[in-house]
């Protein structure tokens, strides 16, 4: 049956459960062992796969405007009825496949992951699961909305950022502020939707288990090589060895730009004092340059990387 499954996701945006369900029963009831393991697991990455793909297209369209009603209508749709579904029949593949005592030669890390995935999941943490997913679509809405009036135009605080890069060194820092004034108006409700999701992800680690969160999701996030205290570690280095050389490279902008000191609104503008890139109108621009470029390397006997 897997014949007739969509070559992409377009077509599955408004598919319900029972039209995702018999390809993954298909799955459950097979005997891996006589219809043959790499057959299974092609079939069910492909099904993953346009699963995910449909999560992420519907995720996509409502990032694309955040004010779109019936885009988050339609995302929460599919969190609601497909996600927590789906989710349960995805460790019921898991746990059928780590049953299996043959495990296909180089699928060691592969298996690994769906083991520790099998060792995570509880059914009480879809709920939570998906009610983290609207909180990260409420924290998308705030950031979206934040818009502000420049040269007589509306515009959000991420259009502003190619003014970092003028020349003028008071307009530069009229943008940032004007800016940070706006992301700050909404530090409530950002600081209220992060202690919710301190509550959900804290509740999941325990449904887990788990005595916080971070053991948890380090786990979820499969990170076998390497622990916290690595981590750690590898902060003091930072500390220790990087931080000392950024302060040297800003040291040496300072001077460039002849500021008495450095200010954010001076760390994104060129300190030789060139124009900003600005990104191609064409398609006919871009290939127009990097034939230019072939060119030059050629002629230098040299290949561009």
């Amino acid at each position: 049956m897997f014949d007739s499954l969509p070559v992409n996701a377009r077509g599955m945006l408004d598919w319900s459960w029972a039209q995702f369900e018999p390809y993954y029963l298909d799955l459950a009831t097979r005997n891996v062992r006589t219809s043959g393991i790499e057959r299974f697991l092609a079939d069910w990455t492909r099904l993953s796969e346009l699963v995910d793909e449909t999560h992420s297209r519907l995720y996509v369209a409502t990032s694309i405007n955040t004010a779109d009603e019936e885009a988050e209508k339609r995302y929460h749709a599919f969190l609601e009825e497909i996600y927590p579904n789906a989710e349960e029949q995805e460790q019921r593949l898991r746990q059928k496949l780590v049953d299996q005592s043959h495990i296909p030669h180089g699928m060691e890390i592969p298996v690994l992951k769906m083991r520790t995935d099998a060792e995570l999941f509880r059914e009480e943490n879809l709920p939570l699961k998906t009610d983290e997913q609207k909180l990260c679509l409420e924290y998308d809405k705030i950031v979206g909305a934040q818009t502000v009036q420049w040269d007589g135009k509306e515009v959000t605080v991420v259009q502003l950022r190619p003014v970092y890069q003028k020349p003028e060194r008071s307009l530069r820092e009229k943008a940032w502020r004007l800016a940070s004034q706006r992301q700050l108006d909404d530090r409530e409700a950002i600081a209220d939707l992060w202690r919710r999701f301190m509550d959900l992800r804290g509740r999941m680690a325990v449904h887990a288990g788990y005595d916080d969160y971070r053991s948890f999701r380090w786990k979820e996030l499969h990170r076998f090589d390497y622990t916290p205290d690595d981590c750690t570690k590898f902060h003091r280095a930072i500390e220790e060895v990087v931080v000392p050389a950024a302060q040297r490279i800003a040291e040496k902008r300072r001077a460039m730009l002849g500021v008495e000191s450095l200010r954010p609104w001076d760390t994104e503008v060129d300190p030789l004092g060139r124009g900003a890139l600005t990104p191609f109108d064409k398609v006919s621009q871009l290939r127009l340059r990097g034939g230019q470029t072939a060119i030059y390397f050629h002629e230098r006997g040299r290949h561009p990387r």
